[in-house]
């Protein structure tokens, strides 16, 4: 369940990059 929360904000938080879905933000979790 842990391994799913992480992918599933990683995918959430991802970064705005280019057409469709941009490549995930695996350090979501250091941002302030």
């Amino acid at each position: 369940q842990a391994a799913k929360s992480y992918v599933t904000e990683a995918i959430r938080h991802g970064l705005d990059i280019g057409h469709g879905q941009g490549p995930t933000d695996h350090f979501y979790f250091l941002e302030r």
